[in-house]
């Protein structure tokens, strides 16, 4: 009777065996070259960008140009990337010949009225297509659609149709201004301002030079006599300083109000001096009386003989 571990062991070996000939090295090569096959099938959509294992829908757009867009390239919305260029077919007796498939990831909706704009992805990353439409839209399109198309130029373009027409405007006005600038750098009054302009660098320097020696040697002496007459103030003011101001002041205030009485006194009709200056009656008699005593010296002087009677020899004369 045979024991149960040798008759494992014996069915070991018999499986061992089995494997050994159905694993022979035509099936390992198979098995390898299998496996490399999907190993660079994988990596190469990966370097493409082809996620296998992500659903897409296919949509459809035609272009006149392409302007170098490859397979691969990527399509965007706003920037974000939603999918990539699956295929490129062409028919050039199409008006559009060429038929671009796009892959968009299923969770993108796109609206009937999409438009994929074909423009340059950077300034040296190729070219891509964005997506642009109204998000107000619900109506959506189908996978398998064609959407609308638009091409946008690019910096070459935009370069060789606006900023080269502006640069040769722009030249023109420099070899026009270049052309005057060497015409007056010719001419001999430009030489004669040169001139002109060395012999007033001159006089400044020789001037700038006088300054300085008169800084240098009147300059200390007028400091000396400044900071004597800031003394002397120094000294005036300390003797003002000193002086009995408030009584000086004081005095005047009383002389002030003294000669306010006398004032008040004149403009009232009290005192004698008001009496002259507020009563008209008496300026008047005044004024009579002196015309009369005027009148009176000149007739004395004019008939002296009818006031004053001298008699030499005792006789009166009529």
């Amino acid at each position: 009777m045979r024991q149960p571990g040798l008759m494992r062991k014996n069915r070991n070996r018999k499986n061992h065996s089995m494997l050994k000939k159905f694993f022979t090295r035509e099936v390992k090569l198979g098995l390898l070259a299998v496996i490399c096959a999907f190993v660079l099938f994988f990596g190469l959509n990966f370097l493409k960008g082809i996620n296998i294992f992500n659903p897409t829908n296919c949509y459809f757009v035609k272009y006149s140009d392409l302007g170098g867009l490859m397979v691969s390239s990527p399509v965007y919305i706003k920037g974000y990337k939603v999918g990539q260029i699956s295929d490129i077919n062409y028919d050039f007796t199409q008006e559009n010949p060429f038929v671009v498939t796009l892959d968009i990831d299923t969770d993108i909706q796109l609206p009937n009225d999409v438009v994929a704009q074909l423009h340059d992805d950077g300034l040296l990353g190729g070219k891509c297509i964005s997506l642009s439409f109204a998000p107000s839209n619900m109506v959506y399109a189908k996978r398998g659609d064609t959407i609308q198309s638009e091409i946008i130029p690019n910096m070459t373009e935009m370069l060789t149709e606006v900023v080269m027409p502006r640069l040769n405007g722009t030249m023109n006005k420099l070899d026009t201004l270049l052309l005057a600038m060497s015409t007056i750098a010719q001419s001999e009054d430009l030489a004669q301002s040169m001139k002109s302009i060395r012999g007033l660098t001159s006089n400044l320097e020789a001037t700038s030079g006088e300054l300085a020696t008169v800084c240098e040697k009147g300059v200390p002496g007028m400091i000396d006599g400044v900071n004597k007459a800031t003394s002397t103030l120094t000294e005036v003011g300390r003797k003002v300083t000193a002086l009995p101001l408030e009584n000086t002041v004081d005095s005047l205030n009383m002389a002030v109000g003294e000669f306010y009485t006398v004032v008040q006194k004149m403009s009232s009709t009290e005192g004698t001096m008001g009496r002259l200056i507020n009563d008209p009656a008496l300026y008047d008699n005044l004024s009579q009386a002196s015309s009369n005593a005027n009148a009176l010296v000149l007739d004395i002087k004019d008939h002296p003989k009818r006031y004053i009677n001298v008699s030499i020899f005792g006789r009166k004369e009529k």
